[in-house]
């Protein structure tokens, strides 16, 4: 059994310092959605079970390092996630990678 976090920001600008809301944000009429997490428990034996931000279940990301020449990010978050009636916390996540356009 795995655990996964996925996060997605989709900022107009992405700034070193900055704090954003993790609430999945709808854009436009496409329904396109934004500034979201998600929790997954994925397992070879039973079906991956996923939950996710909302407007209800909210949380944040803040960068606290961002080199865009050598396209290096990192941070931290937490966040409260629902599937159904249930509700997972995330809490004191941190990252450091290498992240992609």
């Amino acid at each position: 059994e795995n655990r996964t976090v996925n996060i997605s920001l989709n900022p107009e600008e992405l700034l070193e310092g900055n704090t954003y809301n993790l609430a999945s944000i709808i854009i436009g009429e496409s329904n396109y959605i934004s500034n979201f997490a998600e929790f997954c428990i994925i397992s070879n034996v039973n079906p991956e079970i996923c939950f996710f931000t909302s407007e209800d279940n909210i949380g944040e990301v803040k960068i606290a390092k961002l080199d865009i020449q050598q396209r290096i990010i990192s941070g931290t978050f937490w966040f409260n996630a629902k599937r159904a009636n249930e509700i997972i916390e995330v809490r004191e996540g941190r990252f450091d990678m290498r992240y992609v356009n």
